[in-house]
């Protein structure tokens, strides 16, 4: 009896490794399972919510594309009624069951290859930042900046440009 226990208890999954086969807009994904326990082919799981970095007001959301290896946490009571906001029956029979699956924002790297990583944060996309911004230190921009007022201390420049043929109030002058 005792090995037999041992055996039910060590086909329980808490937690599984799997690749993504589809992203939907709303923050779920389609998972397919990479790592599966001893001879047990585990089936594609559907419509896994995917975790996001923060809290109610404030959250970091990563754009994970098909392809990319992420974590799964499998939950031990049934989640249906949390992902829907319905009420649910509490003992179900889908304990420890794989769509009960909750996916980490956290990418696997199957690169064997040495990994280049930086000291500083690199972003490769677009940031949306709504709220202010304070840096303490030096900013670089090599590209455009579009800016809607500034408000500033002394300013040093290099060089100026200057537009000649400019007028104000109808008297001519050199603008810089």
């Amino acid at each position: 009896m005792e090995e037999y226990l041992k055996a039910m208890i060590g086909r329980i999954d808490t937690s599984i490794i799997a690749k993504i086969t589809k992203v939907y807009s709303n923050g779920f994904v389609d998972v397919e399972p990479v790592a599966e326990y001893k001879e047990v082919n585990l089936p594609p799981i559907l419509y896994v919510p995917m975790c996001q970095i923060g809290n109610r007001n404030i959250n970091i959301k990563l754009n994970f594309k098909d392809g990319d290896i992420v974590p799964l946490l499998i939950c031990s009571r049934d989640i249906s009624g949390y992902i829907t906001k319905e009420t649910s029956i509490v003992n179900t029979n889908k304990r420890h069951n794989l769509t009960n699956a909750i996916a980490l924002p956290i990418l696997i790297s199957t690169d064997l290859t040495a990994v280049d990583i930086p000291e500083n944060i690199e972003i490769n996309g677009d940031v949306i930042l709504n709220g202010d911004l304070t840096v303490n230190g030096n900013t670089e921009i090599t590209g455009k900046l579009k800016v809607g007022s500034i408000e500033s201390g002394p300013i040093k420049a290099e060089s100026i440009d200057t537009d000649s043929g400019v007028s104000k109030g109808g008297t001519p002058y050199i603008h810089p």
